[in-house]
């Protein structure tokens, strides 16, 4: 009988039964339960109360001390809800201490009073180096008002405005601010709703600023017009190591843009790590940066996940990556790439002697693909961490994958769930594990694995010295296969 199908039996009667009793005290269950949920709602009540007079407690003592002219470096009250009142309060006892270095705000219900009140705090400081204020609703007065602060800060170095409801009017008067700024050197603006009109003021801000080093506009909404503004602003800034653009509704357009930003500026190309993941660029995009990639002393790393560069954006990166030896971690996940593209990824990996990470998950890779990735490391130095979760690949696949870690002294993960593996690639994987002493960890999570398999792991793992953590949640294991794991 399939797994999904049963016979009746005297065991299916006696729970159709206890069903028939469920349904009838179901009334009285929700009746407890509802009881349960209000002293639950009781008890969360007090609990958060408590909280926050603690929280209410420490801010007040903080206060205190700093009034006091203690040498206080760090202000933390991060997650202590004091609102507007406790943010102008905070900036009277700041302007009456100047020993501060960093405040740390985030998740305080700061709105724009808050803010212009720090603000004014800030801005005659001169000891301030970091600044966080991540998660408030600072308001545009309020973003205003921190960024004629930030003009007259001398020693500012970090400002974290993460999820802050930042806007184009915020982005414009921040930008502005850094024309004139020359000592932050990190900028954290992810999770705002920064569009194209905002990132053009921020591209104006870099031509001319050369002290920033990281700048993180990862999930706003810049599209192609705001990562083609940036891209003009990164053929000339030599100063950024780091730029995260993730998340950004880039297209093909953009990513074009950013691949020729790339080889143009000759200092930005050797350190610079332009994080695209999660943005809409398909082959055209990918081949254009490609060729950067191609042209200029690449990355160690490229995470380029959910994108939708197919077969021909991972043949055209697989062009790059046999020209670009020192590529360590390849991060492709979500990418619509079938068999073609990985058979073109893995003769770049088998050229490529540092790879130490491929990550190809939630592709449409089948059993050719899967072969042909393990004979490409099947012999590597390198190569650590497979991840292939979430493709096409059965049992031919699992044992070209299996035969490969019988060679193999190197790879020490490798994850293969959500595929449709059966009893013979498990068994294939388990036989390799008897004789692999080097892998650490294989995950065969929601496959389509019985007893066989589940059998044949058991042994397998009482007979390796040192065994593998295996993950087989999820299959099709009965009795016989969980009582073998049980026993080993």
């Amino acid at each position: 009988t399939p797994p999904c199908c049963f016979t009746a039996d005297t065991g299916m009667l006696k729970r159709a039964a206890t069903a028939v009793r469920v349904v009838r005290s179901s009334s009285a269950r929700q009746i407890r339960a509802s009881a349960r949920a209000d002293r639950r709602n009781d008890q969360d009540a007090a609990a958060s109360t408590s909280a926050a007079q603690g929280g209410v407690g420490r801010a007040a003592q903080m206060l205190a001390a700093l009034r006091s002219k203690t040498v206080i470096t760090d202000v933390d009250l991060s997650n202590k809800s004091i609102g507007d009142d406790g943010a102008k309060a905070l900036a009277e006892a700041l302007q009456a201490n100047g020993t501060v270095q960093h405040v740390y705000l985030a998740q305080n219900n700061i709105g724009a009073e808050g803010t212009k009140a720090l603000a004014r705090a800030f801005a005659v400081s001169k000891t301030i180096e970091g600044i966080s204020l991540v998660g408030n609703t600072l308001g545009v007065e309020g973003v205003k008002a921190l960024a004629q602060a930030v003009k007259a800060m001398v020693k500012l170095e970090m400002l974290d405005l993460r999820r802050c409801e930042i806007s184009d009017d915020g982005a414009r008067a921040l930008a502005e601010a850094f024309e004139a700024n020359r000592s932050v050197k990190y900028l954290y603006l992810q999770q705002n709703e920064i569009r194209a009109e905002g990132a053009k003021a921020f591209a104006k801000a870099l031509k001319a600023n050369t002290a920033i080093k990281t700048v993180s506009f990862r999930a706003n909404y810049l599209g192609n017009g705001g990562a083609k503004a940036l891209a003009e602003a990164f053929k000339v800034n030599t100063a950024l190591d780091e730029v995260d653009l993730a998340v950004n509704d880039v297209g093909d357009e953009g990513a074009t843009a950013i691949a020729e930003s790339l080889i143009a500026n000759q200092v930005f190309k050797d350190d610079i790590n332009a994080r695209l993941a999660e943005n809409h660029f398909n082959a055209e995009g990918t081949s254009s940066l490609a060729d950067a990639l191609k042209a200029i002393s690449a990355p160690p790393e490229i995470k380029l996940v959910q994108n939708n560069i197919g077969d021909d954006g991972a043949k055209a990166l697989a062009k790059a990556f046999k020209t670009c030896r020192d590529m360590m971690d390849v991060s492709l996940a979500g990418n619509c790439i079938g068999d073609q593209g990985a058979m073109a990824l893995a003769e770049a990996i088998a050229v490529n002697e540092a790879m130490e990470s491929i990550d190809l998950r939630s592709n449409s890779i089948g059993d050719q693909g899967a072969t042909a990735l393990a004979a490409a490391f099947k012999g590597h130095k390198a190569l650590k961490y497979v991840l292939l979760d979430g493709n096409g690949i059965g049992d031919d696949g699992a044992k070209s994958l299996a035969h490969a870690l019988k060679d193999n002294t190197v790879v020490k993960n490798i994850s293969l769930r959500m595929n449709r593996i059966g009893d013979e690639g498990a068994t294939a994987l388990a036989d390799a594990c008897n004789i692999n002493e080097v892998i650490e960890g294989i995950s065969l999570w929601e496959n389509r694995i019985g007893d066989a398999g589940a059998k044949a792991f058991a042994q397998a793992l009482t007979v390796t010295g040192a065994p593998p953590e295996v993950n087989l949640a999820q299959n099709r294991i009965g009795d016989d296969g969980a009582r073998a794991l049980a026993d080993t």
